[in-house]
């Protein structure tokens, strides 16, 4: 089922720890997904010693809720696998940090309640 991810790139690095961002660094990868649609991986790292991992379609970049939309595409194993080599390839690059792959995590959950109260049509 996660037997193959896409080949991501990292794109650059953004320095945070403002008000509005309360991470140290954020780095930025991009890989193409299914249907040759472009996705953003925003792998950032906070100050007790952790890393968030959150993506989105690009097209959805200036979209409040980017990391809420559900695109349809019935790729997310390889979306997974992606952002699981995106975490073993920031682990090798800063082992010191701890990884968590939020969104996804929330988003599972939510899909959870949402099946079991019969919010989703199949």
């Amino acid at each position: 089922m996660f037997d193959k991810g896409y080949k991501f790139r990292e794109v650059n690095h953004v320095k945070g720890n403002t008000v509005n961002e309360p991470f140290i660094k954020a780095y930025r990868f991009t890989f193409k997904g299914k249907n040759k649609c472009k996705y953003v991986v925003w792998a950032q790292e906070y100050s007790y010693h952790f890393f968030a991992i959150k993506f989105h379609l690009n097209s959805h970049q200036h979209r409040a809720d980017k990391y809420e939309v559900l695109t349809n595409y019935h790729d997310a194993t390889r979306i997974i696998r992606t952002c699981e080599e995106i975490m073993l390839y920031m682990y090798k690059k800063i082992p010191t940090r701890l990884l968590v792959l939020s969104e996804i995590i929330r988003k599972a959950k939510i899909m959870k309640i949402q099946s079991v109260f019969g919010f989703i049509n199949k």
